[in-house]
């Protein structure tokens, strides 16, 4: 069975515990970071992305993100959590399934998370990012919309960022010393 035969998986199926939850809360902190240095979004796009009266994260997922921080990271608003949740079950999903098999380097990676995470969010889209549910039902639900264009940037930003982890945490365990300190 190859990869390239299938672009849409079932997420539901899958299933992250409460200490997952939080990793990807304080993950997607990290990816909220990454959106505000790039300059592609515009002002209300990443202010979706934090945390807010109206798009707040429950206080059971953050829980690490508040021990941990010392005033230096970001709380994700709910929004781009539960997009994040998604892109991890698509990475449990696809690793699993493919092992080391799965290049996951490679652009078709990031597609087939992207596509599976979009197609599970999608029934869901009135109830993500409330600060521009205006502009989603505005606009034409195409690749140019605010809400699509959001959803693929999270999902890839993510993904790319547990790329980065991953492969950080083989080189250190195959040099045993780390690279950089």
């Amino acid at each position: 069975m190859f990869i390239e035969d299938h672009w849409g998986y079932d997420l539901s199926n899958v299933s992250l515990s409460m200490f997952t939850a939080n990793s990807v809360a304080y993950l997607a902190g990290s990816v909220v970071k990454a959106m505000e240095r790039s300059s592609r979004k515009c002002e209300e796009c990443v202010g979706c992305l934090v945390d807010s009266q109206e798009d707040q994260l429950s206080s059971d997922i953050s829980k690490l993100i508040q021990l941990k921080n010392h005033a230096g990271l970001i709380l994700p608003s709910k929004s781009c959590h539960v997009i994040c949740e998604e892109a991890e079950k698509a990475h449990k999903l696809f690793t699993k399934q493919y092992g080391d098999s799965l290049n996951v380097q490679s652009p078709r990676f990031l597609m087939m998370t992207s596509v599976s995470v979009m197609d599970s969010l999608l029934p869901k889209a009135t109830s993500l990012f409330p600060a521009i549910q205006s502009q989603l039902m505005e606009t034409e639900f195409s690749v140019d919309n605010h809400f699509v264009s959001l959803l693929k940037d999270v999902t890839n930003t993510y993904i790319t960022l547990k790329l980065h982890l991953r492969t950080a945490t083989i080189t250190r365990n195959a040099v045993k010393n780390p690279i950089r300190h």
